[in-house]
């Protein structure tokens, strides 16, 4: 006879028969014990969920009684488009304590509206009860896009982002975290002059409460708070006053980031913090600002020569003295195509990394990008490529030189969705690449209109200009909705 396999089977009989009488003593308890006291709550109170996303919310029981007490759960009513799984059903509440548990939500169906989630918690003829509304969100349905700025331009404050999105009849608001500036304005990463401190899950929250999605803008290859700092960061550009190359005291050379991601120590681990930040603060998902390319102060120079760093030259076997093609648009030699070819590898490579880290992070999250209408592969961009990184794209179209034609080029290349955003700030000045005619703005929101592009957003950052601002993005967004 085995001894040991018996004595096991003996301890195994006695923990399940404690575990029974253990917890029906309890459920005795439940139904022979006074009322009890205590309160129920769950924590956000509202979200907007994307189809297909699973999120996680802390529901929280709090005991006002000087002895345990058992506390059945349940969810009377299951609204439609999600599904619900809670962590457990009956949970014992410690003398005067708490007990938390996890309630996980899959959102499976849009929805027009909120819908109001009910969790209750009885024990012995008393029942509490809290609520949870919930939004889900289907992303090719949505047509209509406001991003804000609270830094800079005569600041908007985070109540009237919140107001203004309603008003305006906006379905997803996209909010400046990390701006081209470099400046970030949450949690340890705060370094921005502004000196309001933002509760960002909060600011989300309620954002949520109103039905809207919140994208997170981060810049990526923008950052002069990091260039000041790491001086072999800088992109090379073509500086008139020397009449050479130097580095760029504002934006960070591609190069650098893409030999930086294998490593993961630098300026990648800086973005990957602000990345994990972003969604752990409730976010919905990630948007790539100043875009994910070799940008335009690259080419500077008279005749749009194209300058690479030493180490971009070295790494793509390129000689030091090669500025780029004089005339890009002409015929290439195997050269300027070697070049073009390589700064495509480096930005597919770094899209790639981070798009994917983010879905790392929170594999529902969505990723969005700002894409530039014009001259792709002078951008490093090969939108076929490219496009597959991201849940969406954002064009950049408030620039003077977009047209009909580019906006055609970026529809016909790219099958995810896309919106055209226009820079709406009337009545004031601002260099060249802006503009503030009215005529422009709603030309190019017919035209993306009349190339089926999903939808049009707006970025508003000029508070001086209210009531204009308000009576343009009111009629576009109508306009586009008609």
């Amino acid at each position: 006879m085995n001894l040991k396999r018996t004595s096991s089977f003996a301890i195994a009989g006695f923990l399940l028969a404690a575990s029974i009488v253990y917890f029906s003593d309890y459920r005795w308890h439940l139904s022979t014990q006074p009322a009890q006291s205590f309160k129920i709550a769950v924590r956000p109170t509202a979200a907007t969920l994307f189809m297909g996303e699973t999120r996680n919310f802390t529901v929280t029981i709090v005991s006002e009684e000087d002895f345990d007490f058992a506390v059945k759960l349940s969810l009377p009513e299951m609204p439609s488009g999600i599904s619900v799984t809670m962590e457990r059903d009956l949970v014992v509440l410690p003398a005067n304590g708490l007990v938390t548990y996890t309630l996980t939500v899959i959102g499976t169906n849009a929805s027009m509206v909120s819908e109001t989630l009910v969790i209750e918690a009885m024990s012995n003829g008393t029942t509490q009860s809290t609520h949870l509304a919930l939004k889900v969100v289907d992303l090719k349905s949505v047509t209509k896009i406001a991003h804000w700025s609270y830094d800079g331009f005569g600041s908007f404050t985070v109540q009237d982002m919140i107001q203004k999105t309603v008003e305006l009849g906006a379905e997803m608001a996209v909010v400046s975290l990390k701006d081209s500036y470099g400046n970030v304005y949450f949690g340890s990463f705060w370094n921005s002059n502004n000196d309001t401190k933002i509760d960002m899950p909060s600011f989300v929250e309620q954002f949520h409460t109103q039905g809207i999605p919140v994208i997170g803008d981060v810049a990526g290859l923008h950052d002069p708070h990091w260039v000041a700092t790491h001086g072999d960061s800088g992109l090379f550009v073509w500086n008139q006053t020397v009449g050479n190359y130097t580095r760029s005291e504002m934006w960070i050379e591609p190069y650098y980031v893409y030999a930086d991601i294998k490593g993961g120590q630098g300026y990648t681990q800086y973005i990957k913090s602000i990345l994990n930040a972003t969604l752990q603060l409730g976010f919905d998902g990630v948007n790539f600002d100043d875009q994910l390319i070799y940008p335009y102060t690259e080419y500077t120079k008279p005749n749009c020569t194209f300058s690479g760093s030493p180490e971009f030259k070295e790494w793509a076997n390129i000689t030091q003295s090669y500025s780029g093609h004089e005339r890009y648009f002409a015929q290439w030699n195997e050269t300027d195509s070697r070049f073009f070819s390589k700064r495509t590898e480096v930005i597919d490579g770094i899209t790639e990394k981070w798009a994917n880290y983010t879905k790392q992070i929170k594999p529902d999250a969505i990723t969005t990008v700002y894409l530039n209408p014009k001259d792709h592969i002078a951008h490093g961009v090969r939108l076929s490529s490219y496009s597959q990184f991201f849940d969406a794209l954002y064009v950049q179209a408030y620039s003077n030189y977009v047209d009909y034609k580019s906006l055609s080029e970026i529809r016909a290349n790219v099958s995810k969705p896309l919106y055209a955003f226009v820079y709406s700030v009337i009545g004031a000045s601002y260099p060249p690449v802006f503009f503030n005619d009215e005529n422009v703005i709603r030309e190019i929101a017919q035209n993306a209109k009349q190339l089926e592009y999903e939808g049009i957003g707006v970025f508003t950052a000029n508070k001086a200009f209210e009531d204009e601002l308000d009576r343009l993005l009111k009629e576009l967004f109508q306009d586009y909705a008609s």
